[in-house]
């Protein structure tokens, strides 16, 4: 079932996402619009589509964090809040070992 986009339409002029969800799982499928000036758009063009980030939704972002850094994982981003008048996000990321750099986040989400 069809969740959101960005792109064009809505005044992204880099990349077009589209956001689909089946069930609790979302899946965002983004493709630069104009892929010679952008990061993602060069990846693709030299190593094909591919998983650049996998989320997951669990209770205590930071506690997950904190066990992934002392089982050795490699930190990509500390865990961070971001607030707006609609709840909170904690999110985490740590570098996986692939072939396309494929990143796991963790977050926690808390409704306003």
């Amino acid at each position: 079932m069809f969740a959101s986009d960005r792109g064009l339409e809505t005044g992204h002029r880099e990349v077009a996402t589209h956001v689909i969800r089946q069930n609790k799982i979302l899946f965002a499928f983004s493709s630069p619009l104009n892929p010679v000036e952008t990061e993602m758009g060069r990846r693709i063009m030299i190593k094909g589509d591919a998983a650049k980030d996998v989320a997951f939704t669990v209770k205590d972002c930071a506690a997950i964090y904190a066990k992934a850094m002392s089982r050795g994982a490699v930190s990509v981003q500390e865990p961070k809040t971001e607030t707006d008048e609609f709840g909170s996000v904690t999110t985490a990321t740590v570098k996986t070992v692939s072939p396309h750099a494929t990143r796991h986040a963790a977050m926690t989400m808390t409704a306003a």
